[in-house]
């Protein structure tokens, strides 16, 4: 590790020891702000892995506008988006009174998922679940259910609490998980990832519409907690949550009453007739005015004759007939007198 690296890893230690852990709920990416917390995580256990090269997600609750309540997306396997990438859980924060949620990424290092106990190699930090060696992805097989699919990438090695029946809070901060991001974790935050892929997004998208996820109606317990390949909620593998005495029971908010106006004895306003405004005469016309010579100065000759010029009142005048001269007799021409005859000589006899 360089000297930059290791200055770097500093400073964003100093930072993660100065804020209160409920300051990192919304810290990352974050999805949406509700006002009441999310049930407590329910107790399954896992299905078995499909085929190789499939890496586990687990369920969460996440929240819908339109029904206003939680619902749960059950976990599930799905492949990589690419070798050498590793899912990190999206997680619920406490901050300011409401609750963030902080979506989860893919990349090449676990980052911080709030402390959440999601099992199954999620234990509240980092992965125990396997790890990449090269383009193989090798499977911990004290974790994940890996024993019917013929994997020869698989160790085992136990981690504590890897029975899923640690803590069951499902939110960062407030009265659930006390947990800080580590440098680490702070590290792999900023490094380049991904969002969920079109096979996740295909889980969020049934699980919403199937109304037994829905918390209310299933009190913390779906019916459907994992299933072994996305988007599939029937079938061989699909599980339901475990009935424990160590998983609590969810009791859903209750509901505030619409609040309706009563119509006993309210009538429509009439509409007044608003008549429409009067007509206002254009403005007269005014005569120009009259020429006034400037004080102490006589006017210009010519603007004094045609200001001393006395005014013709024409509608007074009568009107003159109008002068026809006589019409001329046309003049003709005196005939001209004809040519005499010729004379005609006789001769002598």
């Amino acid at each position: 590790m360089n000297a930059k690296l290791i200055h770097r890893v500093t400073i964003i230690a100093l930072l993660a020891l100065a804020f209160p852990s409920a300051s990192f709920a919304g810290f990352f990416s974050v999805g949406l702000t509700v006002a009441f917390a999310p049930p407590p995580l329910p107790v399954y256990v896992q299905p078995p892995c499909p085929a190789y090269g499939y890496i586990w997600t687990p369920g969460y609750w996440a929240y819908s506008g339109d029904d206003e309540d939680y619902y749960w997306v059950p976990g599930t396997w799905v492949p990589a988006p690419e070798a050498g990438f590793l899912w990190t859980p999206g997680y619920w924060g406490f901050a300011g009174g409401d609750y963030v949620w902080n979506v989860g990424y893919w990349g090449p290092y676990v980052g911080f998922y709030g402390g959440i106990d999601y099992g199954f190699g999620y234990f509240g930090e980092g992965y125990a679940g396997g790890y990449w060696r090269g383009r193989e992805f090798v499977y911990n097989g004290a974790v994940n259910n890996v024993s019917n699919v013929n994997v020869t990438n698989v160790y085992y090695r136990t981690v504590a609490n890897n029975n899923f029946y640690g803590s069951r809070a499902s939110f960062n901060g407030g009265v659930g998980v006390q947990a800080r991001p580590t440098p680490s974790d702070l590290l792999a935050a900023r490094a380049p990832h991904r969002g969920m892929t079109p096979l996740q997004r295909r889980q969020v998208a049934v699980a919403q519409t199937v109304p037994s996820l829905r918390a209310a109606i299933n009190h913390g317990r779906p019916s459907v907690a994992a299933t072994p390949r996305a988007g599939i909620f029937h079938g061989p593998g699909v599980v339901a949550a475990r009935i424990s005495g160590r998983a609590p029971v969810y009791t859903p908010r209750p509901r505030q009453p619409e609040r309706r106006a009563s119509t006993a004895h309210w009538s429509p306003p009439q509409r007044t007739y608003t008549p429409q405004r009067t007509y206002t005469p254009q403005r007269t016309y005014a005569p120009q005015r009259t020429y006034a010579p400037p004080p102490g100065g006589a006017a210009p000759r010519s603007m004094q004759v045609l200001h001393n010029r006395p005014a013709v009142n024409y509608a007074a005048a009568p009107r003159a007939a109008p002068r026809t001269a006589p019409r001329a007799a046309p003049r003709t021409a005196p005939r001209a007198a004809p040519p005499p005859a010729p004379r005609v000589e006789r001769p002598h006899r």
